[in-house]
């Protein structure tokens, strides 16, 4: 009896663990915020921006402004899937599709990376070295998010399929 009351004490709650989650959403959020914020500002306040980068300003913002739209979209995906974790729903078939949604929406980012790099490869002249290595960073970094809730989606959608063929079975 007292172990089973210590085995239940350890165990976390899904409804514990999706406001841990969302409190870690809403941070990144915030901090996100503050980021791009920044970032905007420093582009706008910069008198030497396209100088030292070799790309105007004005495409480095309107790059943030897409990057942050994208980002905060894939987070509203994710805050779904921190509703359906809170409601004992972790692996459903709406979990699935929002991680197939973050993934289709970092692949969509990694592809405007890539066309902003090309563009900017073929129309400034002045692009530094520096710069383009960041742009691929970030570029492999989309990617990799993309990979991985895409393959977080089929593990989820995998398990929903387990779990529903035991349900069937008991």
């Amino acid at each position: 009896m007292k172990n089973d009351h210590l085995e239940k004490k350890k165990e976390i709650s899904q409804e514990l663990i999706a406001m841990r989650l969302k409190i870690f959403t809403a941070a990144v959020a915030a901090i996100g915020g503050i980021f791009f914020g920044a970032c905007a500002v420093c582009l706008v306040r910069s008198t030497r921006f396209e100088e030292v980068c070799g790309i105007p300003r004005e495409s480095a913002l309107i790059l943030l402004a897409v990057t942050a739209v994208l980002c905060y979209a894939g987070l509203w995906q994710f805050w779904k899937v921190c509703r359906e974790i809170g409601h004992e729903n972790s692996f459903s078939v709406e979990n699935t599709i929002a991680f197939r949604m973050i993934g289709i929406i970092f692949l969509v980012l990694s592809v405007v990376w890539i066309v902003f790099i090309a563009v900017s490869l073929i129309l400034f002249e002045k692009i530094s070295v520096f710069t383009i290595f960041v742009l691929s960073g970030m570029t492999f970094i989309w990617l990799g998010v993309a990979a991985l809730s895409g393959t977080l989606a089929t593990l989820i959608d995998k398990a929903r399929q387990i779990r529903e063929e035991n349900d069937y079975t008991i």
